[in-house]
């Protein structure tokens, strides 16, 4: 029986060992898992900070160049002037915008949008009614100043013109 004693000895101590590697192994990885956890957490919060700096940077500079944009410190003029500058292109961008979408309504309102038919390009009873409707002062100036006009549209509203004259004299 000494052999079966023995063994069980060596199942014992083989389990034991498996038991307190599993233990050790098992510990080792949950005290990673917290690690992980923390810089996680740590990073997140980090980020967070950063962000909130950045956004009172962003706020700070703005209430500067409100309070200081014409006579800045000498270290922030060049910014302050390449806002001024950014700014002024961009309300002219934004004025020619609103220019173009302005010929565009007035251009949709007279019949002569780009899909629209060559005979309806002209404005006929607005330009009638309303002569700057089409940002001409006759149906021949709207229809031809449409950038869309082809010249064709351009002499039949010509002629077209013509005989509603003679109609109202």
């Amino acid at each position: 029986m000494t052999n079966l004693d023995d063994l069980k000895q060596v199942a014992k101590d083989t389990f034991e060992t498996i038991s307190d590697f599993s233990s050790e192994t098992l510990k080792l990885a949950e005290d990673k898992a917290k690690t992980l956890a923390r810089r996680a957490k740590l990073t997140a919060n980090i980020t967070k900070h950063r962000t909130v700096i950045r956004r009172k940077h962003i706020d700070i500079g703005i209430a500067y160049y409100k309070l200081f944009k014409d006579a800045p410190d000498e270290s922030l003029k060049e910014s302050c002037e390449a806002i001024t500058a950014s700014l002024q292109q961009i309300a002219a961008m934004e004025k020619e915008l609103e220019e173009i979408r302005n010929r565009a309504y007035a251009g949709s309102k007279a019949g002569c949008s780009d899909s629209s038919d060559e005979a309806d390009c002209c404005c006929e009873d607005e330009a009638q009614e309303d002569p700057g409707c089409c940002e001409g002062d006759t149906k021949e100036d709207a229809c031809c100043g449409d950038e869309t006009a082809t010249e064709e549209c351009c002499e039949n509203s010509a002629e077209e013109e013509k005989p509603k004259s003679k109609a109202k004299s």
